[in-house]
């Protein structure tokens, strides 16, 4: 999956792709690659490996900025994933009915659902939580409207396309 990075007006191209053992990751970092191991170890907390070198992370998460403390340092990030940044890749179909149906972009586990049948929605509110390559990815409403149709419950785990919600337009 592939990312782009933004903190002090510098953006930074990041492609994180799991290894043939669980919880190891190559990453590419502009030119440089890394070997990455990691373990969650609190809510947000994270202990990884990068070739070789041990690091403690904590990660908060509000709206799209990402509050990163390192060792101790701190970092203030936007991060977008390939979805984002290529809106034809947004796993959002339109139906006959002008109403929006939001799909799994990716193969994942449902970790949280924020809405439910009959609800209201805002363009780009928050509709669910998708756990993918151990990071949690929300899913946007495309469109203001109603949700109509919730098709999974949490927990459930998915694959690429599979449908998700239906929101129709208001």
């Amino acid at each position: 999956m592939a990312y782009e990075i933004e903190s002090d007006g510098k953006k930074i191209e990041i492609e994180i792709e799991p290894a043939e053992t669980e919880g190891i990751f190559n990453v590419r970092i502009g030119d440089q690659k890394f070997h990455v191991d990691g373990i969650p170890t609190g809510e947000g907390s994270y202990s990884i490996l990068i070739d070789g070198q041990s690091y403690e992370i904590d990660i908060d998460v509000r709206e799209d900025r990402y509050r990163v403390v390192v060792n101790g340092e701190f970092y203030e990030l936007d991060l977008r994933d390939e979805r984002r940044r290529r809106p034809t890749v947004t796993a959002v179909l339109e139906t006959p009915s002008g109403a929006q149906l939001v799909s799994a972009p990716m193969a994942g586990k449902v970790l949280d659902i924020l809405v439910v049948a009959g609800q209201s929605v805002e363009k780009d509110q928050g509709v669910m939580v998708i756990e993918a390559m151990k990071m949690e990815n929300e899913l946007r409403s495309p469109i203001q409207g109603v949700v109509k149709e919730v098709y999974v419950k949490r927990g459930e785990a998915v694959e690429p396309k599979a449908k998700l919600l239906l929101v129709e337009g208001s």
